[in-house]
């Protein structure tokens, strides 16, 4: 049975206040109560709303309440937030994200932290995070109940690839009663080869072989067009385009912020340069696919896949990115642009039926999911870049293990209320009809 509470955290004894309690508990004051996985407290019990304006500190968070199969009381879910560690003791990431996840827990039901693996105390099951108050508009640090969910949000490549971190991510995934998710990045090199094992998405891969020089060679040869992609990119960044236009090639390698241009007259000179350019960092060599295009501009369509609050994999929102002009990439940091999926279907094939050409979206994104869900069964989300060319033929170009957030108010919207749901689903506060938290 599960019913909805609401709980102060902050002091000493958190205090659980609910008009109804005597349905769910025996009448008393005090309580014994789970926390999180392990930690087991006494709370106090109230059916009317805590006083805090003594005590402002304190945390008002809307929670799902349960009895287990051992009659004790459980409050959840709880979630952690990974990050990494920033300066003066701080920590990384995207902050208004993380309001935002906190602020749909606490409408749907759950406390959400912030965390850093220097915060995690596995001796005392507990964390030291951070959480956002809405009534002080600011960060406080406080101690935590262990989690069910640590949402792995670590946003550098380089950071999680650090001893300390890899050992906190070994050790989470050995717990049984907490769930971690993704493991990690996705490998970009790995991910093809995932892909290429299923027949049915073989055809939607472009011909992608990692980067040396006898790949290069041969790949410019049979195509004439390429793109070079850092195995552990992020936003376009180090891309490299390298296409024939005559006697020349041209090299075109997008920075964090603008491009650099090149023109040679041979091949073997631009191999030099690009050997320069990518001699530091592992990069794919990748068949350049002639896109259709909005008002002369290349595009591709962004997918954002979720587990919802049932564990079933469901498209979340799709997307579509216009590359600036003169653009290699279409990510908007790079200077892409934003328009509606029904606008581009509009412009580009208004003879095609939408909801087929959704539809088609749709099946390819699914299909990616089951597929990647046997390689890495603790995913929850990804998001994709799917091109498509004037004549409408599909083009997997990429997946992300932990996607940006969506612009469009809609997606943005839909994304943070399937993470929360999912998140009560895997933690068991929500029932496989999909109740609990409304």
């Amino acid at each position: 049975m599960l019913e909805e509470a609401w709980m102060v955290y902050g002091g000493e004894t958190p205090i659980i206040y609910q008009s109804n309690l005597a349905s769910i508990l025996p009448v008393s004051r005090r309580h014994t109560c789970l926390l999180g996985p392990y930690q087991e407290t006494t709370v106090k019990l109230s059916s009317q709303p805590a006083r805090t304006p003594s005590q402002p500190e304190l945390i008002r968070n809307r929670m799902l309440l349960r009895k287990n199969l051992q009659g004790k009381m459980e409050l959840g879910p709880i979630i952690a937030i990974l990050t990494s560690k920033g300066k003066n003791g701080s920590f990384k990431g995207n902050r208004s994200n993380y309001k935002d996840i906190m602020r749909t827990a606490q409408e749907l039901g759950g406390l959400v932290y912030v965390v850093t693996p220097e915060g995690v105390d596995f001796k005392q099951k507990k964390c030291h995070g951070y959480i956002w108050s809405f009534t002080l508009k600011r960060w406080l640090q406080l101690t935590f109940p262990f989690p069910h969910i640590f949402y792995n949000r670590i946003p550098y490549r380089h950071d999680e690839s650090q001893p300390l971190v890899q050992q906190l991510l070994s050790r989470l995934q050995q717990l049984k009663q907490v769930h971690l998710y993704p493991d990690s990045f996705f490998d970009k090199w790995l991910l093809f080869q995932w892909l290429q094992q299923d027949s049915e998405l073989t055809q939607y891969l472009p011909d992608t072989k990692l980067l040396t020089k006898e790949s290069l060679q041969q790949m410019y040869h049979r195509y004439g067009d390429l793109y070079l992609k850092p195995i552990h990119g992020k936003a376009g960044q180090g891309m490299i385009r390298m296409t024939q236009q005559g006697e020349q090639v041209q090299v075109i390698h997008q920075l964090k912020s603008g491009r650099n241009h090149w023109k040679f007259s041979s091949l073997s000179k631009a191999m030099e340069t690009i050997h320069l350019l990518t001699k530091s960092k592992e990069y794919l060599v990748q068949q350049a696919i002639p896109l259709a295009q909005v008002k002369q501009s290349p595009f591709d369509i962004r997918i954002l896949v979720m587990r919802d609050g049932q564990g079933k994999w469901k498209v979340t929102g799709i997307g579509v990115r216009v590359a600036g002009q003169g653009g290699i990439t279409t990510h908007v940091p790079q200077g892409g642009r934003i328009i509606s999926f029904q606008q581009m279907v509009q412009q580009v094939f208004p003879k095609r039926n939408y909801h087929e050409f959704e539809r088609q979206v749709k099946q390819i994104a699914l299909l990616v999911a089951h597929n990647l869900e046997r390689i890495q069964p603790a995913l929850a989300e990804f998001s994709m870049d799917l091109g498509v060319t004037a004549q409408g033929s599909f083009w997997i170009f990429e997946a992300n293990a932990k996607p940006m957030k969506f612009d469009e108010p809609h997606i943005r919207q839909r994304s943070l209320q399937r993470l929360i749901q999912y998140a009560q689903y895997r933690s068991g506060f929500r029932g496989k009809t999909g109740g609990g938290a409304r």
